[in-house]
This record gives structure tokens, sequence and C-alpha cells, in this order.
């Protein structure tokens, strides 16, 4: 490992970090005060409106103040520069999302093992927001101009959820390679999977021969078949289906070892399209062939708090629709 793949931390600047994380504590309290569990005191209201509030803590020596205007659906709009947190009655800097709940973690009745759990879902979170916001972001008039796909890699993730970029599973190597934020693009892989593990669904007019055809391409269907081949393996025999470079590492590898070694799955090679990934993650837009379908595969991390595997209960293959296509790969759920 080199000295510069140790120290790529470029995302955790002091500006940064404080930011994104002041950004977070007032996306807390919004929401936290629209599900009730957040009942802050309200001290005034002043003539232009502006609600001013104080929210106590677990401690009688920690408290927050902050100012904001009421919405519409009960929100309350949260000046941000307002907020300020004060211990032992002095003011302290508002710069650690992590520790606000720790300190309110009684108020808001969460489970040690809940919080720590949530804890390691807001770092990661931050991380990614930092992320974002070091990598810079497009104006207003830049994001109206641009392509779909620069207006996804802009996006902050749920609007509601606060740990909506948690991704459980990911380093922050990972997180570089793989988040939509970081707009890499990338290549799957691709394995022949023996049809007494895998099936094919789709609407009648497709067949699995003119799919892969049109997906790969018959050159890459014919080396693929070649690998097959040349392990004295019959090609009918088996689907072959995309997977994603983390869950290939991660899990297939290990939790499907006895199908590997017994040659109910077979890496056959590496697709030539490149592709980038959507907010989800796990969705692929071909960025090479952008008519073709998107591509849909698991990975096995947990992100907004729901593990991004692929259900069996889902089997049947969304059929290619006229404004936008969409091919779910069903299979490897791990």
């Amino acid at each position: 490992m080199s000295y510069n793949n140790f120290n790529h931390i470029k995302p955790l600047k002091k500006e940064v970090w404080d930011k994104v994380n002041l950004n977070y504590i007032a996306k807390s309290i919004v929401e936290l005060m629209h599900e009730k569990l957040a009942e802050p005191t309200l001290v005034n209201t002043n003539e232009q409106g502006i609600l001013n509030f104080h929210l106590a803590t677990d401690t009688e020596t920690i408290y927050y103040t902050f100012s904001g205007q009421q919405r519409a659906l009960d929100y309350l709009h949260i000046d941000k520069q307002s907020i300020k947190k004060f211990v032992n009655g002095e003011r302290v800097a508002v710069n650690n999302a992590p520790a606000f709940y720790t300190e309110l973690q009684q108020t808001f009745g969460i489970k040690p093992f809940t919080l720590a759990h949530f804890i390691e879902e807001t770092l990661n979170t931050l991380y990614a927001d930092a992320y974002i916001h070091e990598k810079g972001r497009l104006t207003a008039d830049e994001l109206a101009n641009a392509d779909y796909q620069s207006i996804e890699h802009q996006m902050d993730g749920h609007p509601w959820a606060t740990i909506n970029k948690g991704r459980i599973g990911f380093n922050h190597s990972d997180q570089g390679k793989y988040a939509p934020e970081a707009a890499q693009k990338t290549q799957l892989a691709w394995l022949a999977v023996h049809k007494s593990r895998a099936q094919f669904k789709s609407i009648e007019s497709i067949s699995p021969f003119s799919f892969y055809n049109e997906e790969l391409c018959l050159k890459q269907v014919h080396d693929f078949n070649q690998v097959l081949i040349r392990q004295e393996l019959n090609p009918e025999d088996y689907f072959f289906v995309p997977v994603h470079e983390w869950q290939w590492n991660n899990k297939i590898v290990l939790q499907l070892a006895h199908d590997i070694a017994h040659q109910l799955i077979i890496p056959v090679g590496i697709g030539n399209d490149e592709y980038m990934c959507q907010n989800s993650i796990r969705t692929f837009f071909n960025v090479s062939e952008p008519k073709k379908h998107y591509v849909k595969t698991a990975i096995s991390i947990l992100n907004t708090s729901i593990f991004r595997g692929l259900s069996p209960k889902n089997w049947p293959l969304r059929q290619k629709l006229p404004n936008g296509q969409k091919i779910c790969y069903r299979v490897m759920n791990t």
C-alpha cells in the first residue's frame, strides 16, 4: 500500500466536517420534531414570525437553542446558523452530530445497542456528505442544464432520513469507488450460473438468447461460452449473471464457495460496457450504450437501514418500458 493511498482522506477537512455535522444536526432536529420525538420549549416568537426554541438534553448542563419558521406539513425550517450549544453555561461549537444523539439518548428512548449502530450509520453518512461537499457542488443554473447522470451524482440522498448514506459494509476506499457521489465508471463482472441455481424470467417476447446478445453482444457471449467449453461444460446448462465487484469479493466467493468449487458458479469475464451507479448504489446506468437496460445487482451492505440484496420474492424481471429501460437480475442474493 502506497502512502498516497494510506493518506487519501481529502473529505476530512475541518471546515467541511464542521459544515456537514451542523447540517446533520439541523436536519435531525427538524425530523425529530416532526415525529414528536424532540419537543423543544418554545421560548418566544418575534415580530417577523421567527420561533425561538430551547432544547434540553439528558444532562442539565448541556442544552441547545435555535430559531426557525413554521412550514407546511408541520415542518420547521431551521436557520442553521442560529443553532447554538451550551455546556456549563459556555457556548461551544455545534460540530458533533454523534454527540447530539448521545446527549439525548434517554430523551429519545434509544437503547444502547441501537444507538451504537445508529452512530456508525451516522458517521458513514457524514463521511459521504463530506465527500460531496469537498468534491464541489454544481450551481442551480448548472444543474438546470445538466444531463441526468450529472444530476444523479449531485444528490444528497433521502430528503427525510438522517442516516441516508449509512452503507455499513463499505470502507472509505469503497466510498470513493462505488458510491454515487464518486461518479466513477465501472465494469460488471459476469458469472455463469448453473440452471439448478438460477432462473431467467421475462416477458414472452424476450428469450435468454436474444437478451444476452443484445445486452452483451455476440462476440462476448461467444467468449463466455468458450470459458465453459474449455472446462468441458455445456453452455446450455448455464445462465449469465452480472455481479457487483464488491458483492463478488465480500459475499459470493465466501458464502457460495461450495457452488463455485463444484462449477455451479463460474467467473467467465468482465463485461465490455462501462456503468455508473445510481443513488440506490446497486442500480447501474450503462454509459457506454445508454439505450441498453439499467442493471440492478445485489450488494449486501446496510444502507438507509435496509440490506440491499435482491429478494427472491421479486423474481419477475421488469420489462423494457417505452420511457426508460429497466431489467433487474434477481439471482445471486446472499
